[in-house]
């Protein structure tokens, strides 16, 4: 018997999925409860979902608190987008205007960022962005930005309160309503996240590692099948080790 272990790492963050695989000698009754357990697990891992992504690219690119800035930008009247289409237009201009800055100062640039038009405070097209921290940014960020304002400008949070998952969230809660559209974009030196999956002894259970940080657990079990899934962040500086004896499916 074998379960199915899924590792999820971006920067410190790592993410475990754990669930029963089928066999050919089970049952009816336990190649369904398996099933379920699969579809569970893939449902916790969601890296489909836009909102998951936008978390784990946050965590791989801006890995700490303050290694990114988190900006609003705002329109002038007169430059402001009449569709999403220009506004897209407007946000890739300016990213290849830092990028070229950065590129002359002989800095990196990584940035995310999306386009919304609905808030408590800017009832109309704006973006909130995370640009890399490299110092005294905003002077070249504002200069960049030349069709508004840069209202807010602060470094970024990883802490119980805010974090990538609260900022992802903030940055897709208009996502679903633009069918069609992309809710946010990420420059594509962005690092990405690393999924791996591999096949480990069916006596397998899922622990946090020592001295890291546990946001979440969650498990399930039956007679026949089980799945579990546990969240957990390193400490600063620290990359989650690679799993030993590891075989691939």
């Amino acid at each position: 018997m074998a379960k199915t272990m899924k590792i999820v790492t971006a920067g410190p963050y790592q993410k475990k999925i754990l669930y029963s695989r089928g066999h050919r000698s089970d049952s009816p009754k336990q190649r369904a409860a398996k099933r379920r357990a699969s579809s569970e697990a893939q449902k916790r891992l969601n890296l489909k979902n836009s909102r998951e992504k936008l978390k784990l690219t946050l965590a791989a690119a801006f890995p700490t608190a303050g290694s990114g800035w988190v900006c609003v930008l705002t329109y002038r009247d007169e430059c402001l987008p009449h569709s999403w289409d220009e506004a897209t237009a407007i946000v890739n201009e300016f990213r290849k205007s830092m990028r070229r800055e950065r590129r002359r100062l002989g800095l990196p640039f990584l940035m995310a960022s999306n386009i919304e038009e609905h808030s408590s405070r800017h009832q109309r097209l704006h973006h909130h962005a995370v640009i890399n921290n490299t110092g005294e940014d905003f002077a070249l960020i504002r200069r960049c930005w030349k069709w508004g304002e840069v209202l807010e400008f602060h470094p970024m949070r990883v802490d119980k309160e805010q974090n990538w998952e609260t900022l992802a969230a903030y940055m897709t809660k208009e996502t679903p309503e633009k069918l069609g559209k992309h809710g946010w974009t990420a420059t594509r030196n962005c690092p990405k996240p690393e999924v791996e999956t591999f096949t480990v002894s069916d006596d397998t259970t899922l622990q946090a590692p020592a001295g890291t940080h546990l946001i979440s657990s969650e498990r399930r079990r039956d007679e026949w099948a089980s799945w579990e899934l546990i969240e957990y962040v390193f400490p600063t500086g620290q990359r989650p080790p690679k799993a030993k004896r590891r075989r691939k499916r």
